[in-house]
């Protein structure tokens, strides 16, 4: 559960800086010299990634995705199933308090974004 609770408190203290504006500053102004950017796989300048930015406007979507290799997908099914079941595990114990966790992080990230994204693995 801790490298969820690290994640989702960073997406939540981030958040805001997800605007347009924000985003658009940092990025013009790069931290790291050898600066690379993608478009559906292939590298493009960062420059184009900015101007790209400058061309939202605010009733644009805005999506916050947390990924999180550790999630198992066969494993949070069998946490479900049991949890439909009845059964009480340690699994089905964790899938609850994860849930909650999301949940929270959710109504915070939707009062800024979008949306919010959980990826796990397979």
């Amino acid at each position: 559960m801790t490298g969820f609770e690290q994640l989702v408190s960073q997406a939540e203290k981030n958040v805001t800086s997800l605007r347009t504006e924000n985003l658009v500053k940092k990025l013009s102004a790069p931290r790291i010299a050898a600066r690379a950017a993608w478009h559906n796989g292939k590298r493009v300048e960062p420059a184009d990634v900015v101007n790209q930015l400058r061309l939202r406007v605010d009733s644009d979507p805005t999506k916050v995705a947390i990924v999180q290799p550790h999630l198992l997908q066969a494993a949070h099914e069998q946490a479900r199933a049991a949890t439909v079941a009845g059964q009480e595990t340690r699994d089905t114990h964790s899938l609850r308090l994860l849930d909650n966790l999301l949940h929270s992080t959710r109504r915070t990230i939707t009062g800024q974004a979008d949306d919010l994204v959980v990826i796990g693995s397979r």
